[in-house]
């Protein structure tokens, strides 16, 4: 028994009884395992605690304090996400939130970036050398830098070791035949017959080179033209396969053309070719004896083609000059004919007689204007006003002023003195600019355009008083039950 005190230095006794006091001190296991935040410990071995201790909820707020993340329980037990508040308030520093471009542009692979817009480097990337070696690995080529800053030309070594498959180095056949000129060719035999899909064929000198011989000769030849050279150019003729060629035509320089030393055109006999004319000095007459004229023909003339053609047949019926008749392409002539009278008339689609100076059976279509001097009487003139025509650009109604100030007189035509009314086109030019043009120097108006937005000016004005009128109207019936 001994005095002691406690921590206070209060005296109190007690009795202590030891056993061992060489295992007291020198315990290092526990007689009865403790458990340390969910692990249990009995002093033999470190611990790692299962968990950190008592759970606690953590949040999250920022830094105005007036937004908090959702609560979460950490005791250490597991891995933990800490939920953010759904809204933050906080200010950002410099342009992070709107940035569109590097305060500071850096380079890539050779190529300035800060950011504003997409780029593509001028190189890959850091300078490889790429070489190319044969199967063996014997052999390699010079070596190439590349890093994608050009084109480049890879190069195979020197000497390859290589087996060649199938029969490449000693073939007689391709596997697959190809065509020569439209001939099929496999490698077996040397090509020979018709010659199909060929180019220009040119020989290796001028005029040293055969197209045949006299012993080998072509059939026919077909061909859009013929173009002859040489200082005294001839295309012979070889009557029944003779060996000397009697009959020909030639040019020398002074534009003689002689055909079979029979014929022959030149200037002085009246009848020549120059420069793509035909000179006669007489008369040609086909058909007929000859007349007054310079070019006479009795009877019809016939224009064919592939596609159809035209028949001029002259005075067809009384009172008829000539007519031209379309031809199809089956032959037969076509009723939609053009006939000129006598008297300087003309019709067009089928009448054969009329008192106009052009009568047209069916509709005209004009690709520009037509300019009447006189008249233009129809049963109904219409305009294009399709607004699937138009990209509308502003309203264009003239002031119902302009309208009323604008001249309305009886006048006479200089040419013939015949009198009418209407209004003056200098006028409406300043109103309405787009109704007025020019023909051959003198000034012509659209009147029915001009009429029309007199028309909706006028209309406008209308409705604008008429309901001036009925708010007047109000108010008297107003002031009148006041």
């Amino acid at each position: 028994e001994s005095a002691a005190t406690d921590l206070h230095g209060k005296a109190y006794s007690q009795q202590v009884t030891a056993t061992d006091t060489t295992t007291v001190n020198t315990a290092n296991k526990l007689t009865t395992s403790r458990s340390i935040n969910g692990t249990s410990f009995n002093g033999a071995a470190d611990i790692t605690t299962a968990k950190w201790g008592t759970a606690r909820n953590i949040y999250i707020r920022d830094a105005s304090q007036a937004h908090t993340g959702a609560a979460v329980s950490v005791d250490g037990s597991a891995t933990e996400y800490l939920l953010l508040p759904s809204t933050i308030t906080a200010t950002l520093v410099g342009n992070a939130s709107s940035a569109t471009k590097l305060a500071t542009a850096r380079t890539i692979n050779g190529t300035s970036f800060d950011g504003t817009e997409n780029i593509t480097t001028a190189k890959w990337g850091t300078a490889r050398t790429i070489y190319i070696q044969d199967a063996s690995g014997a052999h390699g080529s010079v070596g190439v830098s590349v890093d994608g800053s050009t084109n480049y030309n890879l190069k195979l070594p020197s000497t390859i070791t290589a087996t060649l498959s199938g029969n490449a180095s000693s073939a007689t056949k391709l596997q697959t035949a190809r065509t020569l000129w439209g001939r099929s060719f496999d490698g077996r035999a040397n090509v020979s017959g018709d010659m199909t899909g060929v180019g220009n064929v040119t020989p290796s000198a001028n005029g040293t080179r055969n197209l045949g011989s006299a012993t080998s000769r072509w059939a026919n030849i077909y061909t859009n033209s013929i173009d002859v050279y040489g200082s005294t150019p001839v295309i012979r003729f070889h009557y029944n396969n003779a060996s000397t060629g009697t009959d020909f035509i030639a040019a020398s320089s002074n534009g003689l053309i002689t055909i079979s030393n029979v014929l022959r055109i030149y200037q002085s006999s009246g009848v020549y070719v120059d420069k793509g004319e035909f000179h006669v000095a007489g008369k040609v007459v086909i058909g007929s004896t000859p007349s007054t004229y310079v070019f006479n023909v009795q009877g019809e003339i016939g224009v064919t083609g592939t596609y159809g053609g035209m028949r001029i047949i002259p005075g067809y019926v009384s009172g008829e000059a000539f007519r031209i008749d379309p031809i199809t392409s089956s032959g037969a002539s076509n009723s939609n004919r053009i006939t000129l009278l006598q008297n300087g008339n003309v019709c067009i689609g089928g009448p054969t007689a009329t008192s106009y100076k052009l009568d047209v059976s069916g509709s005209i279509y004009a690709r520009a204007n037509i300019i009447a001097a006189g008249a233009v009487t129809a049963l109904v003139v219409s305009s294009s006003s399709d607004a699937r025509l138009k990209n509308i650009i502003r309203d264009a109604c003239p002031a119902v002023e302009d309208v009323a100030d604008a001249p309305a007189v009886e006048f006479a035509w200089k040419k013939d003195g015949s009198r009418a009314v209407g209004s003056i086109a200098q006028y409406w030019q300043g109103v309405l600019p787009q109704a007025v043009h020019e023909e051959r120097g003198y000034l012509a108006m659209q009147y029915d355009v001009i009429a029309m937005l007199a028309s909706i000016a006028n209309a406008r004005r209308i409705l604008s008083i008429e309901k001036k009128i009925r708010e007047l109207e109000a108010e008297v019936k107003r002031l009148k039950t006041a």
